[in-house]
């Protein structure tokens, strides 16, 4: 064999050819064109890359449509196993029976938490029978310190009067747990708090005002400098205005709603989101609903689908194309209406699209909880009616009204952290893990019709803040802003309406307060 050839003195070698990585909002469009009937070659083509890999792509489709549905990010480029959803209902039961503990003096450490924890898992485990899909959980050191963080142990404490009291019951149960050595053994054994799993828990066995201070870290909204702070998380998501976006860019936002006694709200959500700054706003609404909802603006898109047969095949035809979904404006409570929402909510998950959920929306979900429990890309707006009903659905008793920031936060996290929005004389916004108050002024006037337009301005400023990411809101939850953003508005635009006509106001003279209020709030 002959010797090697040289290389010249000073050449380089060509750099190698850099792996194109996809995300996940990538692989999914690619899927979505496969689907659509074009070749794995065409697709290759498209994105610039092998054939091999569509087709790789293409056999992991389910794995890949699973990380969306658990609200991974869209721009991840690997994916990652979803939670054990077990896990999720054994941390949150361990949360409360801790704090429970806590009220009654009873002295627990580490590692008695880190036992009671697998025994309610092994417990849970041992339910579902031989055909459970939960994997081992040991309860280690490194989940110990997780859970610390996640639900912010180290800063729950006694305040006001009670401490007193409770120091005293904790020296009483210290000295009990010295005469009683076997408490600790009870207390991991006993599995009343297993209903916790279920999220069905009577509240006389919670602890009555023990705050957690990470709950209410973002609490003091009051103050001019807190508010002032939190404007500047809805400033920075909002896009600016450019001549280089095309049509779509801004948002596309479809309203899910609208039948023949309910025709007003669809319209008032759908261009409420066009006015805030949606470039395109879909209704997705009855046959009979329809022409009526098209009369009042020709600037919607407006389907008739709603009542059809295949009506969330209908709709899932357009959710490649859209931001946000919004769900439940005219809506109305007929069966066939409700199982439509029903299968346009799955379908929406699957994709991972956010989702807000107003009025009638949230009837379906106080019928079915786990229709949307555990998707933290959901939005609930409930007024203190529909938040009543939804709490009473998971609690099984009635909200304290002498402590609604509690109750708000403990809603979002028995139904997995999502965002709840009480509206109300303040607006009490929880991801169950911090409440923002809104005490924006508004007026005394309360007509028809404002609640639509705070969910269609909501889907869009939740499309703005779930895209921003995370630099753009501090490490804030994008959707508590997006959603302290639509109750501000919809309190600014009420009081600049009330200031014009008083008590003849309506929601339509809210509406066109809009540009003003939204230019106000967030652009001077």
């Amino acid at each position: 064999m002959g010797p090697k050839r040289s290389v010249p003195s000073g050449s380089k070698s060509a750099p190698k050819k850099r792996r194109k990585v996809m995300n996940l909002k990538e692989k999914v469009e690619l899927l979505d064109m496969l689907r659509s009937g074009k070749t794995a070659a065409a697709v290759g083509r498209h994105y610039c890359v092998n054939e091999s890999t569509v087709r790789h792509i293409k056999k992991k489709e389910k794995e890949i449509r699973e990380a969306i549905a658990a609200a991974a990010p869209t721009t991840a480029k690997y994916l990652h196993k979803p939670r054990d959803p077990n896990l999720s209902r054994v941390e949150s039961a361990t949360f409360f029976w801790v704090l429970d503990c806590y009220k009654k003096g009873i002295p627990i450490d580490s590692g008695i938490i880190r036992e009671k924890a697998k025994s309610l898992y092994d417990f849970l485990k041992e339910n579902e029978g031989e055909g459970s899909t939960s994997a081992d959980f040991q309860a280690s050191k490194g989940w110990f310190e997780n859970f610390k963080k996640r639900f912010s142990l180290c800063s729950v404490k006694v305040m006001g009067e009670a401490a007193s009291a409770d120091q005293e019951t904790a020296s009483v149960g210290q000295e009990a747990a010295r005469e009683s050595p076997e408490t600790p053994k009870k207390l991991i054994e006993e599995k009343g708090s297993i209903q916790l799993l279920h999220f069905k828990l009577d509240c006389s066995d919670v602890p009555e005002v023990n705050v957690l201070e990470r709950s209410f870290s973002v609490h003091k909204v009051h103050s001019v400098k807190d508010m002032e702070n939190i404007f500047q998380l809805v400033r920075n998501v909002i896009p600016p205005l450019t001549t280089k976006k095309h049509k779509g860019q801004d948002g596309r936002i479809g309203i899910v709603g609208g039948c023949q006694e309910y025709t007003g709200a669809p319209y008032f959500a759908a261009i409420s989101a066009l006015k805030v700054g949606a470039d395109l706003s879909h209704v997705f609404c009855t046959k009979d609903a329809a022409p009526v909802i098209k009369s009042y603006s020709p600037e919607l898109i407006v389907h008739p689908v709603l009542d059809s047969p295949n009506a969330d095949q209908e709709v899932a035809k357009w959710l490649p194309r859209l931001h946000t979904i919004v769900i439940g404006p005219g809506l109305g409570r007929d069966d066939t209406l409700l199982e439509n929402a029903k299968g346009i909510i799955e379908k929406s998950k699957v994709r991972g699209i956010p989702v807000v959920i107003d009025a009638d929306g949230l009837w379906l979900i106080a019928q079915q909880p786990s229709l949307i429990q555990g998707y933290q890309r959901a939005i609930l707006t409930p007024n203190y009616m529909e938040f009543s009903r939804l709490y009473e659905t998971m609690f099984r008793t009635s909200v304290d009204s002498n402590d609604n920031h509690r109750c708000v936060l403990r809603l979002s996290q028995a139904l997995g952290n999502l965002t709840v929005v009480q509206k109300g004389e303040k607006d009490i916004i929880s991801d169950g893990e911090k409440v923002l108050v809104c005490s924006h002024e508004g007026s005394s006037r309360r007509c028809g019709g404002q609640g639509d337009l705070l969910s269609g301005s909501l889907g869009v400023l939740a499309h703005w803040a779930f895209l921003a990411g995370p630099e753009k809101t501090n490490g804030q939850n994008p959707f508590l802003v997006a959603a302290f953003g639509a109750c501000s508005l919809t309190r600014q635009c009420n009081n600049q309406a009330f200031q014009k006509y008083g008590r003849s106001m309506t929601t339509t003279d809210m509406i066109a307060e809009v540009g003003m209020a939204f230019s106000k709030l967030f652009e001077t």
